[in-house]
């Protein structure tokens, strides 16, 4: 075998050299174990990026959240027991001033002047309240809100449904009984009715149907909430709707509504009641809770609770309800309203009298201009 003689280029490195390379690799292999995560979560959508601050952060906020975010917003937290650190999200939540300019300054709310009859009429351990409305109206998170902070006289009960049920037409009372409804008078029975501002109301059938919404037109598909046909340009083709499987067939969604809440407004005055907007649970959920628990003759508790996850819970038909964030975001959001609707879609509501009469009872007001 041939050999050169000369000794082997080949070196060994020190211990020294070692040691610096391998930490020259760690701190690389680290960064970008950073970055890959970090852009992981900013490509999180928001339902996520919310459950991970929740089990991370799920502490008391006794200081308030980020310091720019609202100071009513951040009490509205506060109550909720939620701490909001991520920056973006902070950001994106509604100022005070934004709300008012949508559904007002102070709640709006329908039948005070009932709770004294009631009170008279009915004794304390006799009393049963519960929620009604249309699906999608709040109805179970006012439930988990007077439960939890409205402490009924002794017998006094309270329901978590009508027991005509809770979504059926008013004109069902005395007419109907729910399966949970068995045995209970229905006479004394006082009723705190939901409403949802009517184009949050589509949107939200929208994207949580619970199954009784059943389109009667197989026609934009893709387009809800489906007023008006996209693919007919030459005149406008409403498109029909039914509620609930052997429901009523209606003109439309909105209909719907107007059908729902008419029958409420003809037979509301046979009784004593509520009237309450689903957006003044989320905005001035202490103040309606004291006036809707004292009404009743029941004791409002001295430490206000606000139910942060889904009060529907996440089972079911109700999986993707909006939480207390997200609710905030969405219906402090004046552009959230108009999602989905065309041009067409709001001429033919701005036209519908029966709804121009609701809302102005209610004091919601029309959404503003930049359609789809």
């Amino acid at each position: 075998m041939f050999c050169s003689g000369k000794k082997s280029s080949t070196r060994q490195l020190a211990p020294k050299s070692i040691d610096k390379q391998l930490g020259i690799f760690a701190l690389f292999a680290i960064s970008t174990y950073i970055m890959v995560n970090l852009h992981n979560m900013a490509s999180l959508d928001l339902d996520k990026r919310l459950e991970i601050e929740k089990n991370q952060h799920n502490i008391p906020n006794n200081t308030g959240s980020i310091d720019y975010v609202d100071v009513r917003i951040q009490s509205i937290l506060k109550a909720a027991n939620i701490t909001i650190f991520e920056e973006d999200i902070a950001k994106q939540l509604p100022t005070w001033d934004v709300v008012k300019s949508m559904y007002g300054d102070k709640p709006v709310i329908h039948g005070l002047e009932t709770c004294q009859r009631y009170r008279e009429m009915i004794k304390p351990e006799d009393r049963i309240i519960g929620p009604a409305g249309l699906t999608n109206t709040g109805t179970n998170l006012l439930f988990e809100l007077i439960r939890t902070n409205c402490a009924m006289p002794t017998g006094g009960k309270i329901h978590w449904q009508a027991p005509w049920g809770k979504h059926e037409l008013s004109s069902s009372r005395l007419n109907r009984t729910a399966p949970s409804g068995k045995g209970i008078n229905q006479t004394i029975f006082f009723p705190f009715m939901m409403i949802k501002d009517p184009f949050s109301w589509m949107n939200s059938q929208c994207r949580h149907s619970y199954g009784v919404t059943i389109w009667n037109s197989r026609h934009d598909e893709e387009h809800c909430p489906n007023l008006i046909r996209r693919d007919i340009t030459d005149h406008d083709e409403i498109i029909p709707v039914k509620l609930f499987k052997n429901g009523k067939k209606h003109e439309s969604l909105l209909d719907v509504y107007n059908y729902w809440y008419g029958d409420w407004e003809r037979e509301h005055l046979k009784f004593p009641h509520l009237s309450i907007r689903y957006e003044d649970l989320l905005f001035h959920g202490k103040e309606v809770m004291k006036l809707a628990c004292e009404c009743v003759g029941g004791n409002f508790t001295d430490t206000f609770k606000y139910k942060g996850e889904s009060a529907k819970g996440n089972e079911g038909g109700h999986k993707g309800s909006s939480g207390m964030v997200k609710a905030l975001l969405h219906y402090g959001d004046p552009e959230s309203r108009m999602h989905g609707f065309t041009d067409r879609d709001m001429r033919y509501a701005r036209g519908n009298e029966a709804t121009s009469e609701l809302m102005k009872k209610y004091a919601y007001n029309y959404p503003g201009p930049g359609l789809q």
